[in-house]
C-alpha cells in the first residue's frame, strides 16, 4: 500500500512517541539545577540541549520533548504546498551526525547549515568555540553514535551510553565494549534519583567546576600595596 509521509503524517506519528521515563520534566528541573546551584550559578554556566537524529524532524517536532530543545537536526523532505512530499531535503547518516556536533561548537544554527552547508568548514580558533567539545555531553544509545560519542571524547567532552528501559543492554554494551563512551551504559530512566540523572548532574556539575577553574587562571590580579 501507500506510505503516507506527508506533514500532518510524520506530526501525528510524532505525538503518539512514547518517551522515556522522567522526560520532559527533567529538561526544566536540570535548567533548575544549574540555576540554584551556586558553584554553577559562579561558573556563569548555561544549559543547552539539542536533538541530532536520522528520524525524520517533522515526527520529533511533534513530540513532547520538542519545546525544550535549543535546536533539532534530524531528516527532512521537501514538500508541496499541501504538504505532501514530492523529495528528499536533507538525510543524515551516523558519520553526517557530527557534522551537526560540529555545527554546535562553532555556533551554526539548522537553518544556517542547510542554507549553507559548507559553513562548517570554516576554520575558528579556539576562543571563538560557542561551545567547545570539553563542555558538552553527548548521549547515545547505539552503533549510530559512535562517530559523535567519539568526536565529542577525544576532545575532552562526556559521552554517555544509555538503553532504553524496555529493552536490552545490547546496544549499550557495544558502547562501552568499543570505548566510544566515557560512563555507562546506563538505563534511559531520567526521573529524580535514578542513575541517569544522577551522573548527568554530576557531569554538569564538574563541567562547571572546570569553567570556574579556567576563569580564575585568566584573572590577572592586580599587585598589592
Amino acid at each position: 500500500g501507500k506510505l503516507d509521509i506527508s506533514k500532518k503524517a510524520l506530526s501525528k506519528t510524532g505525538k503518539g512517541l512514547k518517551i522515556f521515563p522522567g522526560l520532559p520534566g527533567a529538561f526544566s528541573e536540570l535548567r533548575n539545577f544549574v540555576r540554584t546551584n551556586p558553584d554553577l550559578k559562579r561558573a556563569r554556566v548555561n544549559l543547552e540541549f539539542y536533538i541530532i537524529s536520522g528520524g525524520f524532524e517533522e515526527m520529533i517536532h511533534a513530540t513532547k520533548i520538542a519545546d525544550e530543545m535549543d535546536g533539532i537536526f534530524g531528516c527532512n523532505f521537501a514538500y508541496d504546498k499541501s504538504g505532501e512530499a514530492i523529495g528528499i531535503k536533507s538525510a543524515i547518516s551516523f558519520t553526517e551526525k557530527t557534522r551537526y556536533v560540529h555545527a554546535i561548537r562553532k555556533g551554526v544554527d539548522a537553518k544556517e547549515i542547510r542554507t549553507n552547508p559548507y559553513v562548517i568548514n570554516d576554520a575558528i580558533s579556539i576562543d571563538q568555540q560557542r561551545i567547545p567539545f570539553s563542555n558538552m555531553i553527548y548521549i547515545g544509545d547505539g552503533p549510530s553514535d559512535i562517530p559523535c560519542l567519539s568526536a565529542v571524547s577525544s576532545g575532552g567532552g562526556t559521552g554517555i551510553g544509555v538503553s532504553a528501559p524496555y529493552g536490552t543492554f545490547k546496544k549499550g554494551y557495544e558502547l562501552a565494549r568499543g570505548k566510544r563512551i566515557t560512563v555507562g551504559p546506563y538505563t534511559a530512566n531520567y526521573k529524580k534519583g535514578s542513575d541517569m540523572r544522577k551522573v548527568l548532574e554530576e557531569t554538569i556539575l564538574r563541567i562547571g567546576l572546570e569553567i570556574e577553574t579556567a576563569h580564575r587562571k585568566n584573572i590577572i590580579h592586580a599587585p598589592g600595596h
